[in-house]
């Protein structure tokens, strides 16, 4: 079996197996080479697993409520009968949009699997 290619270790999803073997063969990283744009990826790749992992949320019915929980962030949700959406009665103080729209998708679901919202 010859050397492994950029557009191979893609197409498989090796692309560790494509750094390492590169850096066997004593490549440079150098801007625009195969390499610094596999090193990339593998990089985006890594902060995304790390993102989905530190971003997964437990979801808790307690007393009408849902509350989000997530690490050191919390968020409660409430839904009024007369209202097809769900509430934020409060939450964590953060900046982070990412982390707010991704509890709020998370307590939907969970409304969603307990049938308060179509």
């Amino acid at each position: 079996m010859g050397d492994l290619t950029l557009r191979e270790a893609l197409a498989s999803n090796r692309l560790e197996a494509f750094v390492r073997q590169e850096e066997a063969r004593g490549v440079e990283l150098a801007h625009g080479s195969d390499l610094e744009r596999a090193l990339a990826l593998l990089i985006a790749q890594r902060r995304s697993k790390l993102l989905q992992h530190r971003l997964s949320f437990q979801v808790d019915q307690r007393q009408g409520d849902l509350v989000v929980t997530s690490g050191d962030f919390c968020a409660v949700y409430f839904k009024l009968s007369d209202q097809p959406q769900l509430i934020l009665r409060r939450r964590s103080d953060t900046d982070d949009h990412e982390l707010l729209a991704r509890a709020w998708q998370a307590a939907n679901d969970k409304a969603r699997e307990l049938g308060w919202i179509v």
